[in-house]
């Protein structure tokens, strides 16, 4: 009896074993929970995990060889109509990389500020806020300021001016001026451009040049004597030539028409007339040319007028070879002319015919795009040395025609010209290139030959921008030790015809 009495006073005392009310339960259950009164399922065993698949043990010719996979494709590396590189290059290249590799070490240090130009210029987008500045918003008008540094005369200053309908519009008319101390030029020109829509492009253009210390070296190909004669020696007949200055007016107005005949032919027709004044210079730098060479061997010195057409055949199909290329760089293809003009003399001076060729040839080499390029251009008169103004005598030397000489330093009735040039990328709108020129004049095609050819070299820079190209500049030295540094800051939108010779 004991021990019942003291099990329930231990049951109804102690609170962990106290059980209260049941509190009623809410409506809701939990998902998939049984309802009250609702068996409860015997639980199941997890099913076992999938098996995974034994992997396909393949032999060494199987994984590396030609037979497909199980599943029937091909293993990477054995795609159809795959054209991989070769690889490693060959011997030859490895050959050529050993030998350039202390010149490429020496010209990438010398452009290596030209690389950090181009990096500022991109970082700070230099060009687009330059187009900005100079053009107004339509993209119709502009004026820039044109910078020129030719070696033998300085710096010219000026500014240049550009007028088109609509900002894509290949029609535009321009105008510009430069001047440095007693040096000027003006010139306008208007340009409807219409190629490869089988309409005719036409140009005008005017201009006045005034320059008081132009050079002149005498004729032929021999080296010039930096010193005085005893007495005036006489033009075209003495084989001797001397340093000597004199000073040239010019105004003229040229005209030209292309014409595209079929696929890539041209017909080209140009014309001229000027009025051309010399005179006697200062003798700031040499010698005056009439204390040099006889006044009456010096044909049409004071004034002469001429008229000039010339009809010309060329065959154009230079292009950017790739479409990422800039649009304005020449990657492949190739140019070739044949050209005659006749020019008709005024003040009783003798008429002649000038004609000549120009052959070009650019093939792309790399990315970038890297073009390796030639050049030949040939010109020749059919008058004796003796019957024509100096001045329009085929001429070498400047920055286009035998680059490491002075500007129309060698003059005769023939002048012939090479050009070897090999263009690379330093950015997308900034091109370097090394050239070399070899070429020289004659009297005649009897004394053609190979003999005592004349070879200029150096570097060259091009910056271009949309249709055009913007900055040209160049370093040239030649076999006589001289350095020439040409740099030109201005839009260059047309290769300039004959008819514009300075």
């Amino acid at each position: 009896m004991k021990p019942l009495v003291v099990g329930a006073l231990l049951c109804l005392g102690s609170p962990a074993l106290a059980q209260p009310p049941e509190p009623d339960l809410p409506d809701y259950q939990t998902p998939g929970a049984p309802t009250p009164g609702e068996p409860v399922p015997a639980p199941t065993r997890a099913a076992p995990p999938a098996a995974m698949p034994e992997p396909i043990q393949l032999g060494e010719d199987e994984a590396y060889g030609a037979p497909p996979s199980r599943q029937g494709q091909p293993f990477p590396g054995q795609e159809s109509g795959r054209t991989d590189p070769p690889e490693g290059d060959s011997g030859a290249r490895k050959f050529a990389r050993g030998v350039l590799f202390l010149p490429r070490i020496l010209i990438s240090t010398l452009l290596a500020p030209v690389r950090l130009g181009v990096a500022a210029s991109t970082k700070y987008e230099i060009g687009p806020r330059l187009h900005r500045w100079f053009y107004n918003d339509a993209n119709t008008f502009g004026v820039y300021p044109s910078i020129a540094f030719e070696s033998g005369f300085g710096f010219r200053l000026g500014a240049q001016g550009i007028y088109r309908p609509t900002a894509v519009d290949r029609v535009h008319a321009f105008a510009g001026l430069n001047v440095t101390g007693d040096r000027s030029r003006f010139a306008l020109a208007y340009e409807a451009l219409d190629r490869g829509d089988g309409r005719i492009d036409l140009g005008l253009g005017a201009e006045y040049d005034d320059r008081p210390d132009d050079k002149f070296y005498g004729y032929g190909n021999t080296n010039a004597i930096d010193a005085v004669p005893a007495m005036p020696v006489f033009l075209g007949v003495s084989p001797q030539a001397f340093n000597s200055e004199y000073a040239s007016r010019l105004a003229r107005a040229t005209g030209v028409a292309d014409t595209l005949l079929v696929s890539h032919l041209h017909t080209r027709v140009t014309a001229a007339i000027a009025d051309r004044d010399r005179r006697d210079a200062k003798g700031d730098n040499d010698p005056p040319i009439q204390t040099i060479y006889a006044p009456a061997s010096l044909v049409g010195f004071r004034s002469y007028r001429y008229g000039y057409a010339e009809g010309e055949v060329y065959w154009d199909d230079r292009a950017r070879k790739a479409p990422w290329d800039h649009p304005s760089v020449t990657s492949t293809g190739s140019f070739a002319s044949v050209w005659g003009g006749r020019m008709v003399m005024g003040d009783n001076l003798e008429d002649f015919w000038r004609y000549g060729v120009e052959l070009q040839h650019f093939l792309r080499l790399g990315e970038g795009p890297r073009v390796l390029s030639a050049r030949f251009h040939g010109e020749a008169i059919t008058a004796e040395l003796t019957e024509v103004p100096f001045t329009e005598v085929p001429a070498l030397g400047g920055p286009f025609y035998l680059r490491g000489y002075p500007i129309d330093r060698f003059r005769d009735r023939i002048a012939a010209v090479g050009t070897l040039e090999y263009q690379w990328d330093l950015s997308y709108e900034l091109y370097a290139s090394l050239f070399v020129d070899c070429g020289r004049v004659y009297s005649s095609y009897d004394d053609l030959s190979l003999r005592d050819l004349r070879t200029g070299f150096g570097i060259a820079f091009e910056a271009h921008t949309k249709g055009y190209t913007g900055v040209r500049a160049s370093i040239a030295t030649s076999e006589d030790g001289d350095v020439f540094v040409n740099l030109y800051f201005e839009p260059i939108f047309t290769v300039k015809p004959r008819v514009e010779r300075r």
